[in-house]
């Protein structure tokens, strides 16, 4: 064999040794990189899967009582609303007088002439018939439709009973005429001590809806002189629930339930038509909220529940109903009402599945773009690879004088150059451990405390956030005790459209929430805008100006709402009352701060109060609210009435 063959087949056994370490190395990469990717994949997924189902649960039990909680809230207002009818002095005047008549026959003779009467109710088809419009048409009977037609979105079916449990008054013709016996008359009697009762009637057939009675007892010198009953369509009030779903998730669903899983609400759901599964009915009879994983059609839902606390029952307030009556069915069988919010297990966590989808495939993406690089570099890294290899070997067995002295242009140029200056610097960093380790030290310790500032000033967001929700709540609270005392349909539209005025504010904080600025806000801009915003709502509002002189001072968050309660309520009195026959009104809003006071002045050139008006001596609504706020305000209130009218607040700051 010639010595030029034998050199080709030396140098062809060269190049397929070191082909087969570029396959070696690529495939390893490959194989190395996807099952660490793979490892890395899972573990992310099952940290982040496992943390984003806990922050849901937290999330939807959050949920499900604040939807508990705003549901008592309302029930409680309707509540109110009747209970402020059934102290009418007419009402009383009239279960009074049918009292004495009922009281003067003997209790015999008195139980045979109800029985007779009922039967003759019962019986007689024709409404316009004088019997029915005895109780159909008479003083209290007319007050009672009036609030029918007032309020037409709260009242269903009024009538009054008398205390021996027969009809005196009624919107309309019921199904009898003596309730005495009835579960919902005895329960709200309650022995001769009185108590609220809330009928829930389920199914409605007179009303074609879903219906809860509001019964309340009429008390006259402390003793129970008649019942008032009430029956208030729910639709609105279950869809205001059902509705709260927005920016929480797209398939989260909200049911209101009964204790035995008969769903009392739920979109697209006719009322009573179905039931929860029966996993979920054992939560609800054992444990009073929670959270729970309960599967259900082969899903597995994330399902929190929250009692509604007004149907518990108490002493205070009565809850339940009969399964089966005469005008409506599935009715209460002493059961309460729960909150239930649920989440596809799926749908919570999509997105994690999404990011570790994407991870796999980048991950895929590189390996192959390093293995193609090894393969393509391999032919010219071997060589100086054996070189450095050894080198190393001698360096790493402790000879820190071995340079590798591999002087190219290339990447392993660069390598060996890092090798020989990572082995000067190691000769340093020996001696300089110490050093290391206190920066190490430092920089942990700075890191905590960054950490700590970070979850400090999160802490101080969810604050201001919750003092704003809870005065905002104290606003509509106010604004539902005004409404509830209002006696005519102007008055109470006005009122209305307070409140809507209020959410439109409660927009503008969660606008200033954003801001940097976390905890004061300038009271100029939010005292100048709402100062605008009142004057819109009276027609005569372009014909009144509104002068404003206010510092651009910055407050607390939790001194801004009874600041603007009160320059609502003193400009609302001046737009309302001062100006009266005065074309060319002026209203003056002023606020002036000192370094601990502010003083508060709202001035109008009306023609003022009656001569006999004296301030200090004024109970009313308006005067005594802002009282009360200035004292929230920890500041006095005064009124000047000479001329015009001019209110003063002087409050710390």
């Amino acid at each position: 064999m010639s010595l030029d063959l034998k050199r080709a087949m030396a140098s062809s056994l060269k190049r397929i040794i070191a082909m087969k370490l570029q396959h070696k190395t690529a495939g390893l990469m490959i194989l190395t990189g996807s099952l660490a990717l793979l490892l890395v994949t899972v573990i992310s997924m099952r940290i982040n899967s496992t943390n984003i189902l806990q922050e849901k649960y937290e999330s939807l039990k959050a949920f499900a009582k604040e939807l508990s909680s705003r549901m008592d809230s309302r029930l409680k207002a309707n509540i109110a609303i009747t209970k402020t009818l059934a102290s009418t002095p007419l009402l009383s005047d009239s279960l009074t007088a049918s009292n004495l008549e009922y009281s003067s026959i003997n209790p015999e003779e008195r139980n045979k002439i109800i029985s007779e009467l009922n039967f003759k109710w019962m019986h007689t088809e024709n409404t316009a018939d004088p019997f029915f419009q005895k109780y159909l048409d008479n003083p209290a009977a007319d007050f009672l439709k009036l609030q029918q037609v007032t309020l037409p979105s709260v009242y269903g079916e009024i009538f009054l009973t008398n205390k021996y449990g027969v009809v005196t008054a009624s919107t309309g013709k019921l199904t009898t005429l003596a309730h005495k016996e009835k579960y919902w008359w005895e329960s709200s009697y309650f022995n001769g001590k009185g108590r609220i009762f809330l009928d829930d009637r389920g199914f409605d057939t007179s009303a074609e809806g879903y219906v809860l009675g509001v019964v309340i007892p009429v008390k006259k010198d402390g003793e129970i002189i008649g019942i008032l009953k009430s029956n208030l369509n729910l639709k609105g009030l279950l869809e205001y629930i059902l509705m709260k779903n927005q920016g929480f998730g797209v398939n989260a669903k909200i049911q209101i339930v009964r204790t035995k899983g008969l769903i009392v609400a739920e979109k697209d759901l006719i009322p009573l038509s179905s039931s929860i599964s029966d996993e979920l009915i054992e939560h609800l009879k054992s444990e009073r909220s929670g959270i729970s994983e309960i599967t259900e059609n082969g899903s597995r839902y994330l399902t929190a529940f929250a009692p509604v606390s007004i149907t518990s029952g108490s002493e205070e307030y009565g809850f339940g109903g009969s399964y089966e009556s005469i005008d409506h069915i599935k009715g209460n069988e002493g059961e309460e009402w729960f909150i239930v919010v649920s989440m596809d297990e799926k749908e919570a966590i999509k997105e994690v599945r999404k990011t570790g989808n994407l991870l796999i495939l980048t991950g895929l993406i590189i390996i192959i773009l390093m293995s193609l690089s090894t393969l393509l570099l391999g032919r010219w890294l071997a060589k100086p690879i054996v070189k450095l290899s050894e080198k190393t070997k001698l360096i790493g067995a402790g000879n820190l004088d071995i340079r590798t002295n591999i002087r190219t242009s290339d990447e392993i140029g660069a390598l060996s150059e890092s090798i020989d200056s990572m082995v000067e610097n190691l000769s340093r960093i020996l001696t300089s451990r110490d050093k290391l380790r206190k920066e190490v030290k430092r920089r942990e310790k700075a890191e905590k405390e960054i950490i700590r500032q970070l979850e400090e000033k999160e802490i101080i967001l969810k604050e201001v956030h919750h003092r704003i929700k809870n005065n905002f709540a104290s606003i509509e609270g106010i604004l539902a005790i005004q409404a509830d005392s209002a006696s005519s349909t102007e008055a109470v539209s006005s009122i209305q459209k307070a409140i809507s005025r209020v959410h439109s504010i409660y927009q503008l904080y969660e606008k200033l929430l954003v801001t940097e600025e976390y905890t004061y806000t300038s009271v100029k801009h939010y005292l100048e805008d709402l100062v605008d915003d009142i004057a819109e709502l009276f027609l005569k509002g372009n014909m009144i100006a509104i002068e404003k002189d206010i510092d651009p001072i910055k407050l607390d968050p939790k001194l801004m709402f009874p600041l603007g309660l009160i320059v609502n309520e003193l400009i609302t009195n001046s737009m309302k009352y001062a100006f009266k026959g005065i074309d060319n009104g002026r209203i003056s809003v002023t606020l002036k701060a000192g370094k601990e006071f502010a003083v508060l002045i709202i001035e109008d050139n009306g023609t003022g109060p009656p001569k006999d008006f004296t301030p200090e001596a004024s109970d009313g609504f308006g005067l005594t609210l802002v009282r009360m706020l200035s004292k929230q305000l920890k500041g006095s209130f005064s009124m000047d009435t000479e001329k015009g009218t001019k209110s003063r607040i002087v409050f710390k700051i």
